[in-house]
């Protein structure tokens, strides 16, 4: 028996007989025929997906069928052809022959895979022939690709701007109607008509398209139409937008579109939005009205496993129906909440009103929406939403009794009735297997929030309240702690509240004893309990008036007893609650008794430390041990008032502390305390705490402590120091080393007290230095320590104080006898890390004692003392360690004790040079800080060799730098300076005798540098021998600054000398770059070479030449480094000296160029220097190994030329841009067609490509611009022409870019030229004229597309 569909399920269409397959397409409908088509469709286009399909569409993958059987049909025609034509030769060219004759392409897949990323599959398939020549234009490719979409899309698109023009520009409002709705209802049946052939469905969609757009502008017709009548603009509205549902909505259902199902949504929006307009509702039932639409779009809402929508024909509105039924509740969420906010802002603010209305309609929003959500549930079965249900019945109840303005009692029972309901229903849910169980944790936190917000509201002012009694008691002041009848019911309903939230702790832990770990954090709920009953009890005691302080306080003990024995009897889980709660009542209380008297205070916080450290002791709780410590604090504000108790704990703590740690160290007790932690350090930190305490409270007390009882003065400086040596004691004591770091900063702070004088601060460093050396000789180092740091800290305090105190002088001889002191301790020191601590101590105090000797105006002694100590570390190195090297640790050990020493050496000359930059160089002696300078420059190279370090020729090249920089500023042209054996100097012969001594130090540094090098050699070996360069860099240096320096003083400097002085440094510069084989000195030559030459008497246009003619001698000077070979291999030599004459020249170019657009002068000499510049180029090609530079130099040498050309004939006085653009676009045009072809040359088709646009760019671009500027058609016929030429020649050599931009600008031409003013015609009837020509035009191609893309698959 066979088994027939009732509807075909690829068109639709109904079937009422037995016929195997649908009439209208042919699809099977018999279902063994239907199950057979469908899996060999379905392993076909399984087997393309796999293959590189898969993102392709139904359309292109007909497309590309169609093409690939026309193609194979074509072939086989011209076989047969052949075949026929064998006995029958013809005569016929071989080109077309090539040009007509396909060979038989190979086997490919149906759907071929890309080989690159690059290529999309969707592109068009298109044999690769390589016998056929590619084609500039394909109609093949035309009719295969989206071309026809675009042109039936421009087209609807200019039929709706000519129908909007239409309505627009006519007065008729009927006529405008009759003929929009026409052409409304002729495309919406010619859509539908050609939307049951399958050969024309892209033309329906099309004829489609343009009826949906016409919608708005049929409706916009219908409005002005009836605009005149009674009905409303809502009204109006409404009818439209329920018509363009109706309209929107079968579209979708007929033509299987869902985008027209979003539009219909979309209208069905504006409908429903329109009927509230029109129904003159307020705005606040707008989101109430909107939400409505969301519930018959539950009709589209399906279950999970449950069947999609009933009728298959409304499936296509599902997912639009899903979006809107989404939008209508998050949109009135969003802006109705915001709505609602702005107005009970404004409202409740500014006018103290609320609008009946607006409060009703949030309260149906509200109720609306928690029954969409229940519905929602119903129909999805999606429980996860269930916990939204609580919160909206919650605002549900909230905005209810908003709506009727209830008082804060009627708040306050049903937000208590409420926390009960939601208390029974989670221990319900919890005792039964529902599928909503996790909803319970959503109801305990509301229980919680429920809670909490009724004590907040019971009396916001609460605490505020017990402030004031606390503080202000026995003064009036206005009271808002109201004793009314709804007190005793406010009392009750927070006593309620704390046992729903014990409940609720019941309902998580029972009464177990010892909770489970997942169920023990909702014991805390007990410290919220307590909370709220401390609430209750301040309430009380504000009735009462009664003392809030004692009364919590006796609560917090209450509350800690009940956690020791709850601990005792249960588990911590239970406790850590009431004790978390005892410390705030505890807490709360100390804040309200701040205002008790000062003994009632002080005996208040000893009970809170006395009991908490017993109930810690009791409880055996070593990590709460901080708490007594934070009471220990609280007591220092109470206590500040009383000095002697903070200086009798602070010194008897320590001691105590000290003792009780040793005697826990002892055997018997260390085994009984064995696995115990430490309970003696909350001592240790209250007796710091009292000490530091002390210090800072007394520190700028007018009067000590002991002064009170002593007549003397200075008795706070005996108090720190007797609170550091008990400190030190406690150290000693306990034999820890941590105690020794508190006495040591007590004694700081001693030390640097202001009001110290320098001679006892001297006797301070000195003692303490004494007694420290003799503690580590005898002890330890650690114990000798702190007396060191003393020690330090006196010096340096001294040095500040001698210059405060008028001691300056003193001062800086002071600074340095310690420091020798600390030197020869350093020495006396055994440990490593001491000595060096000791030494660079050393170091510090003996470079402060050479600064204060040269700010007392002893400008002698920091030369002397930089000399001083660089002979006594070289002394140290050669008489302790003689002049070996040595081993490693005897290197280290000399380092370690004759650095400190070259490092204030160092010191001393930078500190020189400093004081020469700021105050002036010829003091104490005329140039006496630049001889200096140089003076220390070869002390340190001296030290650098003996030391056999290179880190010092960085300081020789510092010091000898700097020296020549400070040397120009020892001219001095307000006064003749007179020198022995010279004579009287003016101002000009101070700048020559500069310039001298520049170019000397200069020469001296380069006779050193070649001496020095060789003798190294000759002593040294090559161990050092590079140490000899670093004079060659100094001469580098000073020649720069000579340079520099001359440049800036040319009007004072006779030409002549300047020259001869520049001269010198090129002679020497060429002359080490030969002797010492450095092919990188001739940069600079080169440099120096071009600035002697721009110094010249002359043009500049000579320069330039002269400069021409040096860069060719530079080019020519790589042949020298073929018979000379170079010491150094940074850049080949020949590749350099290439490139700066390359470059140099190339400078000269620019220049001419930059000075002929300046000063407007030609000279043949640019032109030259560009004819030089090509030649060098074509010369560095030559001399290249690779063919591909090779060809390149040759087309730049040549595209140089043809510049040379253009910039000669503008030096003729031709300034025709069209003409001087020619040259060099020739030029192009003529090397494009061969760059193409150069194979040699790696991307030549892409520099061919750059050549043709360049080319073409400099050939069109000027005279396309002159044909605008101008009014005569002569340059827009010369324009024509040249495009005309170019066209051809792309014909001719195969360029692309040659046809299609020559094309191009033909069309502009004739634009140009043809341009029309006007139509003579009304603008939308043209618009609309010209969109139904593109649609007639796009419906006919796409209707002959398939015979059209055979015919031209054959005739290509």
């Amino acid at each position: 028996m066979q088994l027939h569909a009732s509807r075909c399920d690829c068109c639709g269409l109904p079937i009422p007989g037995s016929e195997d397959e649908c009439p209208r397409c042919g699809y099977p409908v018999e279902l063994s025929k239907e199950k057979q088509y469908l899996r060999g469709t379905i392993r076909n286009l399984a087997r393309v997906a796999t293959h590189g399909g898969a993102a392709i569409t139904v359309t292109d993958l007909l497309s590309r069928y169609q093409r690939r059987l026309d193609y194979l049909v074509g072939v086989e025609a011209q076989a047969n052809a052949q075949a026929q034509n064998v006995s029958r030769p013809t005569a016929v060219l071989p080109q077309f022959v090539a040009a007509s004759v396909r060979p038989l392409e190979p086997k490919r897949p149906a759907v071929p895979v890309p080989s690159s990323p690059a290529v999309p599959t969707n592109q068009p398939l298109t044999p690769v022939v390589s016998a056929v020549p590619q084609q500039t234009f394909s109609f093949h490719a035309f009719f295969a690709d989206q071309s026809i979409n675009i042109v039936a899309s421009l087209g609807a698109f200019l039929i709706l701007v000519g129908s909007l023009s239409f309505i627009a520009s006519t007065s008729d409002a009927l006529l405008a109607l009759l003929v929009l709705l026409g052409v409304h209802i002729f495309f919406g049946a010619t859509g539908a008509i050609t939307f049951r052939f399958s050969s024309m469905r892209t033309v329906s969609i099309i004829y489609t398209a343009i009826f949906a757009l016409q919608i708005p502008l049929v409706g916009f017709s219908f409005y002005r139409l009836v605009s005149r009548a009674q009905l409303s603009p809502s009204t109006l509205i409404a009818i439209s937008a329920a018509y363009a549902t109706l309209a929107y909505s079968s579209l979708a259902i007929y033509q299987r579109f869902k985008p027209f199902g979003y539009l219909g949504a979309v209208a069905l929006a504006v409908t429903d939005l329109a009927i509230a307009s029109a129904l003159s509702l307020s705005l606040w039932w707008w989101p109430s009205a909107f939400l409505l639409l969301a519930f018959p779009m539950l009709y589209f809402v399906t279950r999970p496993t449950g069947p999609k929508v009933g009728n298959e024909r409304l499936e296509i509105l599902r997912q639009p129906g899903l979006a809107l039924m989404y939008t209508a509740i998050i949109g009135p969420l969003c802006l109705g909440g915001l709505l609602y906010l702005i107005e009970l802002l404004v409202t409740q603010h500014w006018h103290n009103t609320t609008d009946i209305e607006m409060r009703l309609s949030l309260t149906i929003f509200v109720l609306f929406l928690l029954a969409w959500v229940c519905l929602f549930i119903w129909r999805s079965l999606r429980y996860s939403l269930s916990r939204l249900v609580p919160y909206l019945f919650l605002a549900f109840v909230f905005c209810l009794l908003y709506t009727f303005q209830a008082a804060t009692p009627v708040y306050m029972l049903v937000m208590t009735l409420v926390a009960i309901l939601y208390w029974a229903g989670a221990r319900n849910i919890a005792q039964r297997s529902w599928p909503i169980k996790f909803v319970s944790i959503q109801l305990d936190i509301l229980i919680v929030a429920l809670v909490v917000l009724t004590a907040f509201i019971s009396d916001p002012n609460l605490i505020i309240e017990a402030l004031k009694q606390a503080y202000i008691p026995h003064v009036s002041f206005i009271s808002s702690f109201i004793v009314d009848s709804w007190l005793p019911l406010k009392l009750l309903l927070l006593a309620i509240g704390c046992a729903v939230l014990f409940g609720v702790v019941l309902n998580h832990v029972g009464w177990r004893r010892v909770p489970g770990h997942a169920v023990a954090r909702w014991c805390w709920l007990l410290l919220l309990a307590g909370l709220v009953f401390h609430l209750v009890l301040i309430n009380i005691l504000l009735w009462t008036q009664g003392s809030l302080g004692w009364g919590l306080s006796a609560f917090a003990i209450g509350c800690a007893v009940a956690a020791a024995f709850v601990r005792r009897q249960t588990s911590e889980a239970w406790s850590y609650p009431l004790a978390i709660l005892a410390l705030w009542i505890a807490c709360e209380s100390m804040v309200l008794s701040f205002g008790l008297p000062a003994q009632q205070l002080i005996l208040l916080l000893l009970l809170y430390v006395v009991s908490s450290y017993a109930l810690l002791f009791y409880l055996k709780l070593d990590s709460w041990l901080w708490l007594p410590v934070a009471f220990a604090v609280i007591s220092l504000f109470a206590l500040r008032q009383q000095p002697l108790p903070f200086l009798l704990l602070g010194l008897a703590i320590p001691l105590l502390a000290a003792s009780l740690t040793r005697w826990e160290k002892l055997p018997q007790q260390s085994v009984l305390a064995h696995g115990q932690a430490n309970h003696t350090w909350p001592l240790y930190v209250m007796g710091l705490l009292y000490s530091v305490a002390f210090a800072l409270f007394n520190y700028n007390a007018p009067q000590g402590t002991l002064e009170t009882w002593f007549s003397l003065p200075g008795l706070f400086t005996i108090e720190m120091a007797l609170l550091a040596l008990s400190w030190y004691a406690a150290a000693v004591i306990v034999r820890e080393v941590w105690p020794l770091g508190v006495a040591t900063g007590f004694a700081l702070l001693n030390v640097l007290m202001p009001t110290n004088q320098f001679w006892w601060l001297l006797g301070v460093a000195i003692g303490a230095l004494l007694l420290a050396v003799l503690i580590s000789r005898l002890f330890d180092l650690k114990w000798a320590f702190p007396w060191y740091i003393v020690a330090i800290s006196a010096a340096f305090v001294m040095g500040i104080q001698g210059g405060a105190q008028g001691w300056s002088q003193a001062a800086s001889w002071s600074l340095l006898c310690f420091a020798l002191l600390v030197y020869l301790a350093g020495i006396a020191e055994r440990n490593e890390i001491s000595q060096l601590i000791l030494f660079w101590t050393f170091t510090v105090l003996s470079c402060w004692a050479v600064y204060a000797a040269g700010s007392v105006g002893d400008l002698y002694r920091p030369p002397l003392l930089t000399l001083l100590f660089a002979g006594i570390g070289v002394g140290i190195r050669c008489v302790r360690f003689g002049l070996e090297e040595g081993t490693a640790w005897q290197r280290r050990l000399r380092m370690r004790s004759v650095l400190p020493l070259y490092t204030t050496a160092t010191f001393g000359a930078t500190l020189t040079g400093v004081q020469g930059w700021l105050n002036g160089v010829n003091a104490p002696f005329y140039a006496a800080v630049p001889v200096l300078l140089f003076v220390f420059a070869l002390t340190a190279y001296g030290i650098s060799l003996i030391e056999r370090r290179s880190v010092g020729l960085w300081l020789v090249a510092l010091f000898a730098f700097w020296g020549m920089l400070l040397l120009p500023t020892i001219v001095t042209c307000g006064s003749t300076i007179i020198l022995p054996a010279i004579g009287q100097l003016n101002c000009q012969m101070q700048i020559q005798l500069v310039l001298f001594s520049l170019a000397s130090s200069v020469l001296l540094c380069c006779v050193l540098g070649i001496v020095v090098l060789r003798l190294l050699k000759l002593l040294s070996g090559h161990s050092i021998q590079h140490w000899g360069w670093i004079w060659y860099i100094i001469a580098l240096g000073g020649t720069v600054i000579s340079c520099f320096w001359a440049e800036s003083q040319r009007v004072a400097l006779p030409l002549p000398l300047l020259l001869l002085t520049v001269g010198m440094f090129v002679a020497l510069a060429a002359l080490i770059m030969l002797v010492e084989r450095l092919p990188e000195l001739i940069i600079m030559v080169t440099l120096l070479a071009a600035w002697t030459v721009l110094h010249f008497a002359t043009t500049q246009w000579n320069q330039l030449g002269i400069l021409s003619i040096f860069f060719c001698l530079v080019f020519a000077a790589q042949f020298i480094w073929r018979w000379l070979a170079p010491r150094t291999q940074i850049i080949a030599a020949d590749r350099l000296t290439r490139t700066v004459a390359l470059f140099g020249q190339l400078l000269v170019v620019a220049s001419a160029f930059v000075i002929m657009v300046n000063d407007g002068q030609a000279s043949h000499i640019g032109a030259a220097t560009l004819l030089i510049f090509a030649g060098l180029v074509f010369w560095w090609g030559q001399l290249q190994a690779e063919s591909t530079q090779r060809h390149l130099a040759r087309y730049a040498g040549g595209f140089l030329c043809a510049l040379a050309v253009s910039w000669e004939l503008h030096t003729l006085g031709q300034t025709e841009l069209t003409i001087l653009c020619t040259t060099p676009a020739v030029y192009l045009i003529v090397i494009a067609p061969f760059m193409n072809r150069e194979v040699q040359i790696e991307e030549h088709q892409l520099l061919g490509q750059i050549c043709s646009i360049v080319g073409a760019t400099l050939l069109f671009g000027p005279t396309l611009w002159l044909s605008f500027q101008r009014a005569n058609v002569g340059p827009s016929l010369l324009l024509a022409g040249e495009s005309i030429i170019l066209l051809l020649l792309g014909f001719i050599t195969r360029i692309r870019f040659f046809v299609l931009s020559s094309a191009a600008l033909v069309i502009i031409t004739a634009i140009h030229v043809l341009f029309l003013p006007s139509l003579g015609i009304p603008t939308f009837l043209a618009l609309f004229l010209l969109g139904i020509l593109l649609v007639i035009l796009a419906t006919t191609l796409l209707l002959v597309r398939p015979r059209l893309a055979a015919f031209w698959a054959n005739a290509g």
